[in-house]
């Protein structure tokens, strides 16, 4: 059942307070009322009736209707004013309409002016409201967009520059430049942050000078695992390469290379990952370069406003509302219909289903596109309400029992759904990258449940990485495996940062020895909520060592 409109009504005469109460009544307007004749009692109620519309006579003994007006734009703002008067001279009228009021009517025409000065101070006054509340939904939905963003960006640059591996990525298609991490920089290549160790660049912009040998034979810069990566689109896995730097030094490495795909398909650049195989530290993790160099630029996008009389089918947009369409005000006629024709043509249907359940509810709440006059293809977001006798309503309303009319908002959302497809892109490029590496990687809560698993390990476990999320590392493998994983787990929280291990698990009839990095993940007040792990297979290097000491 709808709230009854509460109305304060400034008047010194009893008997024109009943008569303005009288009118409202017999349009079928459901209200509850407070009359006052005083300064005192007027400001009173003001705070204590918290009315929806204020009704004021101009002249009273101690206290007129230019001064009510102010108090009351003072303390509510919102609040629709008209005054309600035996006469007033234009002037008057004009400063009082300047002032803030919604309008005036006379006492001699209360009957003929009343009710619809009221129904539509109130219909602007809902507008107004549901202009704001849009505002402000969008604004959230930015904060929100922008602090996922944010946390995710934070996680990852966390995890690159906490591992213990080389990963590289090239910037272009042609591999011009290519830029490492913390640890290929000062670990493997020995340059200053960021150089360019690409060998396509030209020799005055490379900050380190090598070559590069498979199997003996020294590549071309084409034919390095980045260069094949990008050229044919697809991943270069598991490379026996040898470093040979012009200071003598040898590093030998298994390198991998990924692409990496804008929207369209096309070759943007690759991630490189180099294990240091001669201090057996292999490979893992790399991380999208765009979201750690990016930055989303949210724009809020201008409002457009819209009316609809529902039993005339007759429209009214501000011009805001035509420049969302690509057009000028005129161009067309404003109505659902002229509207419908700009929708694309696969979020037709779906819209206008929504049009007709916000029949039913009284509030519309959709997203679709539109095809602009000049072709261009954009998102918006809309808002409205059903409306009748100056009251938000469902289809209960009205003589009919329908609504009378539709008001609500459109404004552009292209950015944000931009910005959503972005973050959901660098997360599939993210999982391909951790998917893609040979060494195991994995994240566990602080009640040792998964919250990451790439599919190295869960192919060692027998499972899946959607199906390891959640559980325990107990449902998976041998308990005194699991215990002594879950340990070293809890040294890392108590130092929190990374310690290597060496840990032993026996999987698929095999005893397998790993060279383990494990290291803290934390949120944004710095608090641990994971432990992350890098785990590599040395079982073999480290049975060729036990074989060579005892002979």
């Amino acid at each position: 059942m709808t709230e009854p409109l509460r109305i304060l009504i400034l008047e010194d005469n009893p008997a024109d307070a009943e008569l303005v109460q009288f009118e409202l009544g017999e349009a079928g307007i459901i209200f509850t009322s407070k009359v006052v004749m005083t300064e005192e009692d007027f400001i009173r109620e003001i705070q204590e009736f918290c009315p929806n519309l204020i009704l004021s006579d101009y002249d009273l003994p101690k206290y007129n209707g230019a001064l009510a007006l102010a108090e009351a734009r003072r303390r509510r703002p919102d609040t629709p004013f008209i005054l309600v008067t035996g006469a007033v001279t234009e002037d008057r009228a004009i400063d009082i309409l300047t002032q803030g009021a919604k309008d005036y009517v006379l006492k001699n025409r209360l009957q003929q002016r009343l009710v619809p000065a009221v129904r539509r101070a109130l219909a602007e006054a809902e507008e107004h409201r549901a202009r704001k509340q849009a505002e402000e939904d969008l604004r959230k939905a930015h904060r929100d967009l922008e602090s996922l963003v944010e946390r995710r960006t934070t996680e990852m640059q966390t995890v690159l520059d906490t591992a213990p591996v080389a990963i590289w990525i090239a910037h272009d298609p042609e591999c011009k430049l290519i830029t490492g991490n913390a640890y290929a920089d000062e670990m493997i290549m020995k340059t200053p942050r960021l150089g360019n160790i690409s060998r396509s660049a030209a020799p005055c912009e490379a900050a380190v000078s090598y070559r590069v040998l498979h199997d003996g034979v020294e590549l071309k810069p084409e034919e390095m695992p980045a260069q094949v990566a990008t050229a044919t689109g697809k991943p270069v896995k598991d490379m026996d390469v040898e470093l040979v730097f012009s200071d003598g030094r040898h590093v030998h490495l298994i390198e991998s290379a990924v692409p990496l795909f804008d929207s369209d398909g096309r070759v943007l650049g690759a991630v490189i990952t180099g294990s240091d195989v001669s201090k057996l530290k292999q490979s893992e993790n790399a991380f999208k370069h765009s979201e750690e160099r990016q930055r989303l630029v949210l724009q809020a996008s201008s409002m457009g406003t819209f009316e609809v009389d529902l039993l005339t089918g007759e429209g009214q947009w501000n011009a805001t509302e035509f420049e969302l369409l690509g057009l000028k005000p005129g161009d067309v006629n404003a109505g659902p219909d002229t509207f419908f024709r700009f929708v694309h043509p696969d979020d037709i249907e779906q819209l206008q289903d929504q049009w007709t359940e916000a029949i039913r509810s009284g509030k519309l709440d959709a997203e679709f596109r539109i095809v602009r006059a000049d072709g261009q293809e954009r998102w918006l977001a809309g808002k409205g309400q059903f409306f009748s006798d100056g009251k938000p309503e469902g289809n209960d309303s009205g003589t009919r029992g329908e609504p009378l009319r539709f008001m609500g908002v459109n404004f552009d959302i292209t950015e944000r759904k931009k910005a959503e497809e972005a973050v959901a892109a660098a997360q599939r490029q993210i999982q391909g990258i951790i998917d893609n590496s040979t060494a195991i990687i994995y994240a566990l809560d602080l009640e040792e449940r998964f919250l990451l698993a790439n599919t190295a390990l869960s192919r060692l476990l027998n499972s899946t990485p959607e199906r390891m999320i959640g559980k325990r590392r107990h449902d998976f493998m041998p308990k005194q495996d699991a215990d002594w994983h879950e340990a070293n787990d809890r040294q890392v929280i108590e130092a929190g940062k990374a310690l290597e291990f060496e840990e032993y698990s026996r999987l698929k009839d095999r005893s397998i020895t790993w060279l383990t990095t494990k290291f803290p993940l934390r949120d944004a007040q710095g608090r641990i909520y994971a432990v992350a792990g890098i785990s590599t297979d040395v079982s073999e290097r480290r049975r060729a060592e036990e074989g060579s000491a005892r002979e």
